[in-house]
């Protein structure tokens, strides 16, 4: 088990490093990123888990065994290959979404939907999408590979764990990834569960961009994707925001929400 949580943390874990290399600036390397990559490598965690723990589901049903039963073998494999896949698009599109705004991809790129096709004509003309296309398609076939390679590899040596390691092992192994989702001891009162907000709390943007992967900032967002503000509230409020904004007195409407 521990070589199969190693080859999908394996597939997850070094794109935060590409993504400080391929986008470096001069102000980078003034920048601490130790607590973004520990914060990363969390967030990739939690990801790889969640996988983790459905194959551990699935493979739970004697007639899906990953390793004794032949349909088992092929349920892990289309699990693996669907979860590649869809690592590969969340990248693509984040990376992408990065170079165009500095910032990872989060739910805000599903509006980009609501006109597909003047939203495809820009990435054409901005982005080499043939090449990347076929890149694209070759990152998914190499580590469509290396997953099967490794999974052979597995299969080929011999059981030797009894049925009480089993249950042992079984139990430690949810057990740990149900920490690795949640993302720390929660007590009531006190800690709560790891979130997105979290990167926010690093120092700079930059970190947290660094910090945070496409799966956890995408999903994250979701709810507030449409979210605006409370035209109310600002009203009520704008002769206090209108003066820590220096807005001139004569310029001031809080009708039309003047901060100019």
């Amino acid at each position: 088990m521990a070589a199969v949580i190693s080859i999908f943390f394996f597939l997850n874990a070094p794109f935060n490093p590409l993504l400080v290399i391929v986008f470096k600036t001069s102000s980078t390397k003034l920048i601490s990123l130790k607590a973004a990559y520990w914060l990363g490598f969390r967030f990739d965690l939690r990801i790889v888990a969640i996988v983790m723990l459905l194959l551990f589901i699935v493979g739970s049903i004697p007639a899906l065994h990953p390793i004794n039963k032949k349909w088992g073998r092929r349920v892990a494999m289309t699990i693996w290959t669907v979860f590649i896949v869809v690592l590969a698009i969340f990248y693509a599109v984040d990376f992408g979404n990065y170079a165009y705004l500095h910032q990872r991809v989060n739910a805000s790129v599903l509006n980009f939907l609501e006109d597909a096709k003047i939203s495809f004509g820009m990435m054409w003309q901005s982005y080499h999408l043939g090449w990347n296309s076929l890149a694209l398609i070759g990152f998914v076939a190499l580590f469509i590979w290396i997953v099967r390679l490794s999974y052979n590899n597995i299969l080929s040596k011999t059981n030797v764990s009894t049925k009480k390691s089993s249950i042992w092992w079984g139990v430690a192994f949810v057990l740990f990834m149900a920490y690795s989702i949640v993302g720390r001891v929660v007590v009531k009162g006190g800690q709560y569960p790891l979130r997105w907000s979290d990167a926010f709390s690093l120092g700079s943007d930059y970190a947290a961009n660094v910090a945070l992967n496409p799966f956890q900032s995408f999903f994250s967002t979701l709810s507030f994707r449409t979210a605006t503000y409370d035209e109310q509230k600002v009203k009520a409020h704008y002769a206090w925001m209108s003066e820590y904004l220096g807005v001139p007195q004569n310029e001031r409407d809080s009708v039309k929400l003047s901060f100019s």
